[in-house]
Parts: structure tokens; C-alpha cells; sequence
């Protein structure tokens, strides 16, 4: 691929050809639940107050269209937990912003306070905080309101989905606590060392168990953590992490965020354009993966097949929803996602400030292997 010549003769930008990220079972337009915008509201309002946002920061926090999201994997459940599932769903952006350039960012001390203090609410009965206490800062308000959804999510979820979700949040939250130490040791770790952690960080395991409370399915263990369907999950997880990277990088790329897969690639020798492409073919080798997974999936026997099967289709409308989401809402790209999406261009800086701070780069990467 021809890498783009920069806007202006001067100019500390450059036009960037992402990848396209609209193939395979991607590529259809998904649909809509009818109560979409009214569970959209609603959850807005909700997150809004329990964080003490400004009318400006509730604007973004609309904007973000998070709600839409969840309605593409979970079309058909009852509102009562498509409700719950959209207050989660909004939450969690929030709760992962802290991590990767929030009041978390660094701070692998109060990490590691805040993981506790969250395990204790999901094992225990805390009351969540007053979200009116001044006493609250910002991360406090962040656990409240992670204790307000977990007390509604326990009053209808099945032990074992409760279970599901503890086991997939511990995942997620050590995973987002090495990525903080990584952070904190200002450590670059190699491509395939910074997949495995955003595999685990990136926020899809949390989802997976989303699926089950929302469809009331009551999967054994003997098969959700069978070879398969667990390999379907990490293999969603690194697509998806690695689809955040190719839509994130541009809003990231001025926050000094080094774990992006993107600017891994730079810091290990690859210019802008040629970093993309890399990513492009670590994007296509997991889609074709996950396409032979789906076409040679065990046959269960027929009591368990039907669930079996709605928790593998929600996985697979949520890989698409990611995609379909990030170039809708207004997160990534602004008012411009649309143009972004028609066009494939990105204007990208030449060299952001991560690239100028490194000590020295690691090397180029020619040698990694995504076979």
C-alpha cells in the first residue's frame, strides 16, 4: 500500500489508509432494538448522576452512543436486563478510561485499592456510596456506581451468571493492573508480550457473561470453559482489542497511551502507515480464524445446542457491534466518523509525543511471526 503524502509540505501530520475492518460477517449493516433510544436516555441519565457529570460531559457521554452498542448483541432480551446490561455497558467505558489515561493511569498502588475494594462489593453487601457525598472523588464515584449495577444485576442474575461475571472481571481487572505497572515502569513490551496484556485489558471478557444474563442462558462450566468455546473468547477478545487500537490510535496518539498496538508498532521501528498495515494483517489472520471456528464448532447434545449456539452468536454480533459502533459514535473520530468511515483516511502525527520521549526503540519487528 502507498503511504499517503502529508496534507502540507510542512506539515507535522500525515494521511493514514486504515484498515478495512468491515469484512466477513462484519460487513452487514446490524439491527436495532426498538427501545434502543429510550434505554439510551435512561442509562445517560443514570451514569450522568452517579458521577456528577457537567452538562458538557453528559453531552459526551450521549455521544458516545454506548447503549447502541450493546443493543446490536443483545436485540431480543427483555428490557428489564437490557436496561442493566446498557447501564454496565456505559459504566465500563468509563471505568476503563481510568486505566488507560485516567486518575489510574500510573498509580498501580491505588489500582490494586480500587480492584480490591470492587471484589469486596461483588463477595460482600456494600450499600453503594451517596453519589451526593463530597467526600467522593472521581474514582469513588466510578466504584459507587459499579455498586449500584451489581446490586441490580445480583437481584436477577443466576448464581451461576454471577459467577461467569466475577471470573471474567477478575481477568479483565488484573489484566488492566499489569498494564497500569507497565505504565508505572514506563516498560515497552514487545508485539506479542502487549497483545496478551490487551487481550485481557481490552474490556470484552467482562461482556461474554453480559450474554448470558441478558439471553438467561445456564451454560455447565464442562463447556464454557471447554477448549473451544474459550478459544473463541480470547480469539474475540484480541480482534477486538486490536480494532480499538486501528479506531483509537488517533485520539491516543497526543495522550502518550503506548500500549496500543499502533504505537507499539512505531516504537518498534515502523512508520505511521506501515504500522497499520502490520495491524490490517494481525486483524484479517484472527477474522479468518474465528470463521473456522464458527464452521467447525462441536454439535452439544440438543438440550444444551440452543444455548450454546445464542451465546456464540452473541459473541459474533459482538465483534461486529464493536466495528459498526466505533465508526458511529462520536468517541474516536468526532463529528467526522462518518467521513472517516466513507473515506478510510485519517490525518495521524508524524511523530507524537510517546515516539519523541522513547529512550531509544526496541527494534524493528520484521521478524514477528502472525501465522
Amino acid at each position: 500500500m502507498t503511504v499517503p503524502h502529508p496534507q502540507h509540505e510542512n506539515s507535522d501530520r500525515v494521511l493514514v489508509r486504515l484498515p478495512n475492518l468491515f469484512n466477513s460477517f462484519i460487513a452487514p449493516e446490524p439491527d436495532m432494538r426498538p427501545d434502543y433510544e429510550q434505554c439510551k436516555l435512561a442509562s445517560c441519565q443514570w451514569l450522568a448522576g452517579r458521577l456528577g457529570m457537567t452538562e458538557k460531559a453528559s453531552r459526551v457521554l450521549a455521544a458516545g452512543d454506548f447503549t447502541w452498542f450493546c443493543a446490536v448483541y443483545i436485540p431480543y432480551t427483555p428490557y428489564e436486563r437490557f436496561r442493566i446490561v446498557s447501564d454496565w455497558t456505559n459504566l465500563i467505558f468509563y471505568l476503563d478510561d481510568l486505566f488507560d489515561n485516567g486518575d489510574l493511569k500510573g498509580d498501580p498502588v491505588r489500582t490494586k485499592a480500587f480492584i480490591d475494594r470492587l471484589f469486596e462489593a461483588i463477595d460482600g453487601d456494600i450499600v453503594p456510596a451517596d453519589q451526593d457525598d463530597p467526600a467522593l472523588d472521581y474514582v469513588d464515584k466510578v466504584q459507587a456506581a459499579h455498586d449500584d449495577f451489581w446490586c441490580r444485576y445480583r437481584a436477577l442474575a443466576s448464581p451461576s451468571q454471577q459467577k461467569f461475571y466475577r471470573r471474567a472481571m477478575e481477568k479483565f481487572l488484573i489484566g488492566a493492573l499489569k498494564q497500569v505497572e507497565d505504565c508505572h515502569e514506563d516498560y515497552n513490551r514487545s508485539l506479542d508480550e502487549i497483545l496478551e496484556r490487551r487481550s485481557d485489558s481490552v474490556g470484552m471478557d467482562p461482556c461474554y457473561p453480559m450474554v448470558c444474563f441478558a439471553n438467561d442462558l445456564e451454560i455447565p462450566d464442562e463447556i464454557m470453559l471447554s477448549e473451544q468455546i474459550t478459544g473463541l473468547e480470547q480469539l474475540s477478545c484480541e480482534l477486538c482489542g486490536l480494532q480499538n487500537d486501528v479506531v483509537s490510535y488517533r485520539k491516543e496518539e497526543s495522550e502518550s497511551v503506548t500500549h496500543n498496538m499502533i504505537a507499539v508498532c512505531r516504537l518498534n521501528g515502523m512508520e505511521v502507515q506501515e504500522a497499520h498495515d502490520h495491524v490490517a494483517i494481525m486483524i484479517d489472520t484472527r477474522l479468518n480464524r474465528m470463521d473456522e471456528v464458527f464452521a467447525t464448532l462441536h454439535k452439544w447434545d440438543k438440550d444444551i445446542a440452543e444455548q450454546v449456539k445464542a451465546y456464540v452468536r452473541g459473541i459474533e454480533l459482538m465483534v461486529a457491534a464493536n466495528v459498526h459502533w466505533s465508526y458511529r459514535s462520536h468517541r474516536y473520530f468526532g463529528l467526522r466518523n462518518h467521513e472517516v468511515r466513507e473515506t478510510g483516511l485519517v490525518d495521524l502525527l508524524i511523530q507524537p509525543p510517546y515516539l519523541k520521549q522513547a529512550i531509544a526503540p526496541k527494534g524493528r519487528v520484521d521478524s514477528f511471526n502472525e501465522a
